[in-house]
């Protein structure tokens, strides 16, 4: 289960070798009775569903063999697990490893996470990633907070700029804001002009400042400009704007100009490289505002400031952090203080991760067991203290405020977000997209690729279903939903609808499968590992049981 933290590459690795013992097992297993059909039947069932998509992307002139080979995970582990034939002792020395491991990732997380969250907001403003770059050349070398920054404006520039959003926690009357930009040119034939401009409701306004001599241009009414000679060339430029009433967020946006009232970037005859340098900027309001001070910590999800960034989902990294938390929760393995503290680690993580559905699972996963065990009020207060602080003090309070908007009240219209942090609004829209899909050809399905294509001509967008019933049946039609429906019932069909849990295992299948009422788990590797080890695991110990 660890593998799924890491980057794709390596857990392919992983897999693959995983892939080779396990053909080698079935080559060597003597007992070919040691894999029940009962076990692998829903694994199959799922396969089953992948390869109707499969057959239905082949009819529409789509071969997409690596789709097929991407899912065989979903036969490679269980097969391993079953051939591998542990013992129940085995089963939970796998489960409580794996659970520990889980736990001294996350710390390490964490650490990591301070740690980057300390050198990021330590470094010089223009560097941090809130700030768009757009046809500038910049040295991507850390440097302090009080240090220059160096910008070259190539020859092939059209529209070179800097621009970030500032948010505004309260705007009171006769407020104004105000930006103050430290700027100078190095010596350069072309003639080069600062625009500095807010932008609202996609109309900008702002002012011009010639750069080589600090001349004020045009300015929109409005706006007021100011310039001011400072030493070693450089210049001061601000430039105020009165703020309206409900104002929540607005652009400190630089341009790189060739002249007065321009907005485009011409370079001259000499086609010559333009470097600019920059001081630390201000963006603050007449009341003290600063629109640049550095955040709580807790407003920045745990994949910030590091590698994790570049490729971790917060909902599979948030599930295998919630499978730890079950083991431990369900299991009592170590000493009661460490437990305790893995325990409150993993909760911090998972909230840290924000995902929403995670969270509501882990809320419901905290309510029942506390329920069942009869534990004492002030245990429960302590654990749910930690819910409520940690909720109440990150961006997940954000997540949940919006989720709460959107039920009152869904918006259309509203732009789509970002494919790692989707709000309950594009999510809905989504929904609705697909469902104008599915039910006019819910009995066949669409197949993956093909599918892919139809969706994308009709509403231009790319997102697949963000829920994995949906998904199968849009993909591979009823049968394949069906088909699913058999893979997500087997354990219980198995355990003979009975909700009695010795290891934690069965009941955090249960919360896989609430979570794939808001992400496509299985149209992922890193979900097809988490299902596949977790539904096998425990099929491997309902068999270990009935052996007894």
């Amino acid at each position: 289960m660890p593998i799924v933290l890491l980057p794709i590459k390596f857990s392919s690795i992983f897999l693959l070798i995983l892939s080779l013992i396990t053909i080698l097992n079935v080559a060597l297993l003597k007992n070919k009775k040691t894999i029940s059909k009962s076990l692998i039947y829903p694994f199959i069932a799922f396969y089953a569903s992948i390869f109707i998509s499969f057959i239905i992307d082949f009819y529409f002139g789509f071969f997409q063999l690596d789709f097929l080979l991407r899912n065989i995970i979903v036969l490679i582990i269980p097969l391993y697990i079953f051939t591998s034939n542990f013992t129940r002792n085995q089963i939970y020395k796998i489960l409580k490893g794996s659970s520990v491991i889980v736990s001294i990732i996350g710390l390490i997380i964490i650490v990591n996470w301070v740690v980057g969250y300390q050198s990021y907001f330590a470094q010089q403003e223009f560097l941090k990633n809130e700030w768009f770059k757009n046809q500038v050349i910049i040295d991507k070398e850390y440097v302090k907070n009080d240090s220059l920054f160096k910008i070259t404006i190539p020859p092939s520039s059209s529209i070179p700029s800097l621009r970030k959003i500032g948010v505004i926690s309260k705007v009171n009357e006769n407020d104004t804001l105000i930006r103050e930009l430290n700027i100078k040119v190095k010596p350069c034939k072309q003639n080069i002009w600062v625009l500095l401009r807010k932008i609202d409701d996609k109309k900008s306004k702002g002012a011009w400042f010639n750069l080589k001599n600090g001349q004020i241009g045009f300015a929109h009414e409005g706006m007021i400009a100011n310039s001011k000679v400072l030493k070693d060339g450089y210049y001061c430029f601000s430039l105020k704007n009165k703020l309206t009433e409900g104002t929540s967020k607005e652009w400190f946006y630089i341009s790189f100009v060739s002249g007065n009232k321009l907005y485009r970037w011409e370079s001259n005859s000499t086609q010559e490289y333009v470097d600019v340098i920059l001081k630390t900027p201000k963006f603050y309001t007449s009341l003290g505002d600063n629109l640049l001070k550095t955040k709580s910590i807790f407003n920045h999800k745990l994949t910030n400031f590091s590698f994790l960034d570049s490729y971790a989902h917060g909902t599979y990294m948030a599930l295998i952090f919630l499978f730890a938390l079950t083991v431990l929760i369900f299991n009592s393995f170590l000493s009661k203080w460490v437990r305790y503290l893995f325990i409150i680690l993993n909760i911090l993580v998972v909230f840290l991760l924000a995902s929403k559905a995670v969270i509501i699972s882990l809320i419901l996963l905290l309510a029942i067991y506390f329920f069942k065990r009869k534990y004492s009020y002030k245990f429960m207060a302590f654990f749910f203290l930690i819910v409520i602080f940690v909720g109440f003090n990150s961006y997940v309070k954000d997540r949940f405020v919006d989720m709460y908007h959107t039920i009152i009240k869904f918006d259309d219209n509203k732009a789509l977000g970002e494919l790692d942090n989707l709000s309950t609004n594009t999510r809905i829209k989504i929904y609705k997209d697909y469902y104008h899909l599915i039910k006019e050809n819910y009995l066949v399905g669409y197949g993956n690729v093909n599918g892919k294509h139809i969706f994308n001509d009709k509403f231009k967008y790319d997102f697949n279903t963000h829920n994995q019933y949906l998904q199968n049946l849009f993909n591979s039609g009823a049968i394949g939903f069906l088909l699913l429906v058999f893979f997500c019932v087997s354990p219980l069909i198995l355990n003979k609808f009975s909700f009695h849990d010795e290891t934690g295992l069965l009941f955090f299948i249960l919360i896989m499968l609430f979570n794939f009422l808001f992400e496509s788990i299985m149209y992922r590797q890193w979900g097809l590992v988490m299902v596949s080890f977790s539904f096998a695991m425990y099929f491997q110990f309902l068999k270990s049981r009935w052996s007894q």
